[in-house]
């Protein structure tokens, strides 16, 4: 499913133990992810009740319901590791400090990809988890993104939370004393959207806050009738 084509945003609560020994009926599929073709056999009812995506390629017509297999040759085996774990579990561990900063580009990549595919996927308590963890990294580790935004943007749409962060995080970062200026977030052949939602920001003229701190759900999307995990975890 391309960035921006329309899908059905299902308003998911977390699993209770009950109904999610429910869904974990005999029925597997095979799901064949990146160049590498890495084997994740997942239940089908568990996978279909998350997502409308699943649902509709393997309880239809395609030949993907039929063989129950799916091929998803252009995801991050990684990112899609952790989706995995996220439909048995209703949650992701938190990205622990860092001993070595080095490690941290891949430690972003994987986690921007599980967003992008949450995204695609249109499972939005997936994609508001993963971005309250991305903050949290930058948080514990002092850490700022830079080198992804043209990636983001590239498949991402207009209105995407995640673009909002980058953007404000960046406009931010351009605010503070280090003396950086837009062009580190401009790489060649830059999506333009990229400059025109930093730089819109930094013509409000206004101090941002660290975009880094917990937000409530400034950066997240709701279906109606979709209650927060924030919310349900302070309950």
């Amino acid at each position: 499913m391309a960035p921006g084509a329309k899908c059905e945003v299902r308003g998911m609560q977390a699993i209770s133990v009950t109904k999610l020994g429910a869904l974990l009926t005999p029925d597997m599929v095979d799901l064949y992810v990146g160049p590498e073709h890495k084997l994740f056999r997942v239940h089908k009812k568990l996978i279909c009740n998350r997502s409308a995506f699943f649902d509709k390629a393997l309880n239809g017509e395609f030949k993907e319901g039929q063989a129950r297999i799916m091929y998803l040759f252009h995801d991050n085996p990684a990112s899609f590791e952790i989706f995995v774990t996220w439909l048995y579990m209703n949650s992701i561990e938190p990205v622990p400090k860092l001993e070595d900063k080095d490690g941290w580009p891949g430690v972003l990549a994987r986690f921007l990809d599980l967003y992008i595919l949450a995204d695609r996927l249109c499972i939005n308590a997936l994609k508001n988890t993963t971005i309250d963890r991305i903050q949290q990294a930058l948080r514990a580790n002092n850490l700022i993104i830079s080198g992804e935004h043209t990636r983001v943007y590239n498949n991402t749409v207009a209105g995407s939370p995640l673009r909002h962060f980058l953007a404000k995080l960046a406009a931010w970062d351009l605010q503070g004393p280090w003396g950086r200026d837009v062009t580190q977030y401009l790489r060649e052949g830059a999506n333009l959207d990229v400059a025109g939602d930093i730089i819109g920001l930094l013509r409000r003229c206004e101090a941002l806050p660290d975009p880094r701190e917990p937000s409530e759900c400034e950066y997240h999307e709701h279906a109606e009738g979709e209650t927060c995990h924030l919310k349900e975890a302070k309950e």
